[in-house]
């Protein structure tokens, strides 16, 4: 850290003794010796290591020295509806996520059963987010066993009123909670989150630091402001009242670098500053540090990599490689949107634009399934999603049913097809929807997947038979796998599990096109389609299966009994993917992301979600 001459800021022996401890805690995690000496770096709150399972990721995958969890409150917030994350411009993000967290009580639970079953390498920064002394005293005390740090969040642009920035911009709050959280947990240090958007950062560090912080982080977003889309004029966030949500990415590299020189000229050499805002590169986080910081936080860049190369573009941030150095693209190649660039891929296009297409038929398939025709058609492979926007309704990610690569069941009307339920607000209102209405989407997500590796060589009398098993919309993802199963030498027999009799429509139409399929009514039975697998599994070496977990988990232990061995069987997870390109972190599947590695798994792969 190249230190900028300034005054101690009120610093006492117990600030900074708590602020050593933690430079000694992070030295211990580089490599040494080193020349140059590389940065230490670490993950932010509310990007990427927001769940527990994502967080063992980072500590598994990755060299980082710090990992800090989303902020927790007292009780559970599900946070903003989608869209939550919006890219206006190349590497330059909006965000407005709510401050989504399961609450302290369920964060201490997981947190603990994390530490239990494994010693983390990085430091485990916490992050607290809270309205009051007292609440952010209980959050402290709750989780300050658990947590080599704890982070409050005084800066967030687009929480409640009362939290986040509302509490950075008031310094008689920031220095009352910060005393009341030094004084509840004096063997933890405490670090502040500071909001750029007031008059002065370094004053507001001074006094946080005055108050016995140990540090603190700087910056978070900066706002907030509405992104309204280029063509609808429409505001793309979901935020309420107006779709209000906070800068990151490049476009705040600026305003961070002369903060964090701000900063450490108010406080001095002592305490410890985490810097953050706009890194994507070596470059910029040597600037960071040189301005004054001891750790760089990397955020919304890694919304720009694919995390098959996430540790090397880490790794490469902190001078200290130079990542895969081949200049490839990622796997995620539908993401990649220029040219290949040196080091570490980074995308340099933008990743989240909302492309309108028009609507083309609506078909009405019964027990609340309909089919939505759009054009013109877009490509999407198996283990793919997109996103569907409606303005003012919100989004969420779909699989296409059809096209399909190949001739086998192209739509009448040359575009892409969904298979929709109706269950929240965007289903029924995309189940509204009429000829000549217009749909956004945005995508594909996530890499290919192909059974490649089971390919067969089989006259046409001998060849194997894969199985297939969806509930409900689930279906939609099977045109595209029977493509591939029939490529790799496959017969397919397919088996849907509906609540009520349906019209077949185009997708089921077109998995009768391709071989044997069986619509099963539940007749009040839920999962009734799974009889099927003991019916038919007599000669079927290979199986795929989509829907809700405990559907899966039910489908696979029989096929087990049957005689398909688990690893020639695919799943296609559900998972909650809220920003399609890695930055909310979470539809992990142990760690590993549907939205970049794709939504199809082994059967050996699959965990219960974390």
């Amino acid at each position: 850290m190249a230190v900028v001459s300034g005054g101690a800021g009120g610093a006492g022996s117990a600030t900074l003794e708590a602020a050593e401890r933690l430079r000694l805690a992070i030295a211990a995690r580089m490599p040494s010796p080193q020349a140059p000496p590389r940065i230490p770096v670490a993950t932010v709150s509310g990007v990427a290591s927001t769940t527990v399972g994502m967080i063992e990721w980072f500590d598994r995958e990755t060299d980082v020295a710090l990992i800090t969890t989303k902020s927790f409150q007292l009780q559970p917030n599900p946070g903003n509806r989608e869209p939550i994350i919006t890219e206006p411009e190349p590497g330059c993000f909006g965000n407005a996520v709510g401050l989504k967290n399961p609450g302290v009580e369920t964060a201490v639970a997981e947190l603990a059963e994390l530490r239990r079953r494994r010693s983390l390498r990085a430091l485990l920064i916490v992050s607290l987010s809270g309205t009051t002394p007292e609440e952010f005293r209980k959050l402290a005390v709750a989780c300050a066993p658990l947590a080599d740090a704890l982070e409050l969040n005084y800066s967030c642009p687009h929480a409640s009123a009362g939290y986040g920035a509302d509490i950075g911009r008031d310094e008689a709050a920031v220095a009352s909670i910060t005393a009341a959280v030094v004084d509840a947990v004096p063997d933890t240090p405490v670090l502040v989150k500071l909001t750029p958007n007031v008059p002065d950062i370094a004053r507001m560090a001074a006094i946080a630091v005055g108050a016995g912080a140990a540090g603190v982080t700087a910056i978070n977003t900066v706002g907030p402001a509405v992104y309204h889309h280029d063509s609808c004029g429409a505001p793309i966030l979901s935020n309420p009242p107006d779709g209000r949500g906070g800068k990151s990415g490049t476009w705040v590299f600026d305003i961070a670098r002369d903060a964090v020189a701000a900063v450490r000229a108010a406080v001095g050499p002592g305490p410890l500053i985490v810097g953050m805002g706009g890194v994507d590169g070596p470059e910029r986080a040597r600037t960071l540090y040189e301005a004054g910081a001891d750790v760089v936080g990397v955020g919304s860049a890694l919304g720009r990599v694919h995390q098959a190369r996430w540790p090397a573009f880490l790794l490469h941030v902190s001078g200290g490689g130079h990542g895969s150095g081949d200049g490839a693209s990622p796997p995620g190649a539908a993401l990649a949107g220029a040219p290949p660039t040196p080091g570490p891929a980074i995308r340099r296009g933008a990743g989240m634009r909302l492309e309108p297409r028009a609507v083309t038929h609506r078909g009405e398939l019964g027990d609340d399934l309909f089919e939505l025709s759009v054009e013109p058609a877009f490509p999407c492979a198996p283990g793919q999603a997109v996103f569907l926007w409606l303005p003012g309704v919100g989004e969420k990610p779909f699989v296409p049913a059809l096209p399909v690569n190949g001739p086998e069941a192209p739509p009448a009307d040359g575009g892409t097809v969904f298979l929709v339920r109706r269950r929240g607000p965007l289903t029924r209102a995309l189940g509204d929807l009429t000829a000549g209405d217009t749909v956004y989407v945005r995508g594909p997500y996530g890499d290919r997947w192909s059974p490649a590796a089971m390919a067969v060589d089989a006259p046409a009398a001998s060849l194997p038979t894969v199985l297939l098993v969806a509930a409900g919309s689930g279906a939609a993802t099977l045109p595209g796998v029977a493509a591939e199963y029939r490529t790799a030498g496959f017969r397919i027999r397919s088996a849907v599990g509906v609540r009520h009799v349906v019209s077949d429509g185009l997708t089921f139409s077109a998995l009768r096109r391709v071989g044997v399929l069986e619509v099963v009514e539940d007749g009040g039975r839920v999962g009734r389609v799974l009889d099927t697998v003991t019916t038919v599994a007599d000669g079927v070496s290979a199986a795929f299966v989509c829907g809700p977990e405990p559907f899966m988990e039910l489908a696979i232990s029989r096929l087990e009994v049957a005689g398909v061995p688990r690893e020639r069987i695919h799943v296609s997870l559900e998972r909650p993917m809220r920003c399609g390109v890695g930055m909310c972190g979470e539809c992990h599947n142990n760690g590993r992301l549907t939205c970049q590695y794709g939504t199809v798994v082994a059967a050996t792969d699959w965990r219960p979600h974390e």
